[in-house]
């Protein structure tokens, strides 16, 4: 979705120019959640999955998202590989605050000692979480079913993870509009198209 970023400095989500002239790249950070969805909602999709895991069917998420739908959706167990938007983290005492929308100030700081706080989610030339990874592994090494929605495939170390699943005898559902580098390899079952749309035809039928 290059066209959404295109009048963007994509530089502004360097960790290092955030620590330095977090005003500036904060105003860029604003842009991008107008353009993305600040105001986004869940899906039937995230809907169906939430109700899936109060049913004993779904036992976790796993998301490269950075939005907080699948817990809006009414997800309770969800590991985050890439951050969570809607978080403020303290780039001192690490305190988390919660990102109101699109608030109007020149960057965010800390409720706790007032010093720069940063979005939640993963900046370029930060590691990602090792928790969430961490858990992710153990699920998907124990799952009889792993269920792989809009993923592409293409960005590690998410992409890997079905690959995983797959070696320890796993069940591989793919639910993509697209083709990805599951599709005709690891997935037993592919069914094109809108996730919301199958989740809830899915649902009917259980």
């Amino acid at each position: 979705n290059g066209g959404v970023y295109n009048d963007l400095d994509m530089s502004h989500l360097q960790l290092e120019k955030y620590k330095a002239k977090p005003a500036e790249c904060f105003k860029t950070i604003k842009k991008l959640f107008s353009k993305t969805g600040d105001k986004a909602e869940p899906n039937d999709g995230h809907k169906i999955i939430g109700k899936w895991e109060s049913e004993g069917i779904v036992k976790s998420v796993i998301t490269q998202n950075v939005d907080n739908l699948h817990q809006e959706g009414g997800s309770k167990t969800v590991y985050e590989l890439h951050g969570n938007g809607k978080d403020l983290v303290c780039l001192s005492c690490g305190n988390i605050d919660h990102f109101e929308g699109l608030i109007e100030i020149d960057y965010p700081k800390c409720s706790i000692c007032g010093k720069t706080s940063k979005p939640g989610f993963t900046f370029f030339g930060e590691q990602l979480p090792t928790e969430p990874l961490t858990k992710s592994i153990e699920e998907v090494e124990k799952c009889d079913v792993m269920i792989i929605i809009g993923c592409s495939g293409e960005v590690y170390p998410a992409a890997g993870l079905p690959m995983k699943a797959k070696t320890n005898n796993a069940f591989i559902i793919e639910i993509n509009p697209n083709i990805s580098h599951y599709t005709g390899r690891i997935a037993d079952i592919t069914l094109s198209g809108k996730s919301g749309e199958i989740l809830v035809k899915l649902d009917e039928l259980i």
